[in-house]
């Protein structure tokens, strides 16, 4: 998941959102969900969608508004972490 930050270990930004732990880097940001549809908490809300709930922080804000007249809106990649593992979503 870090690889799709284009950070690492040591200069990765990292944020947490109601149950959501968010990566942050120059080239991209990373949201890891937890399985469930928790009320209240963010996560795998069922088979076609995700669920953020507030409130956030504003670097996080920042990550999920997109102004176009800043260029592109670099990639926010989704995985789910489960007991096991975490596993990729894909991008949203």
């Amino acid at each position: 998941m870090l690889a799709l930050t284009g950070a690492d270990a040591t200069t990765i930004e990292s944020h947490v959102l109601s149950g959501t732990e968010v990566l942050a880097g120059p080239e991209g940001a990373v949201f890891i969900v937890e399985a469930g549809d928790q009320p209240g908490r963010s996560g795998v809300w069922n088979a076609d969608g995700i669920r953020l709930i507030g409130p956030a922080s504003e670097p996080v804000i920042a990550l999920l508004r997109w102004n176009p007249g800043r260029g592109e809106h670099p990639p926010l990649h989704f995985a789910v972490r489960t007991p096991q593992d975490t596993l990729y979503l894909g991008k949203g």
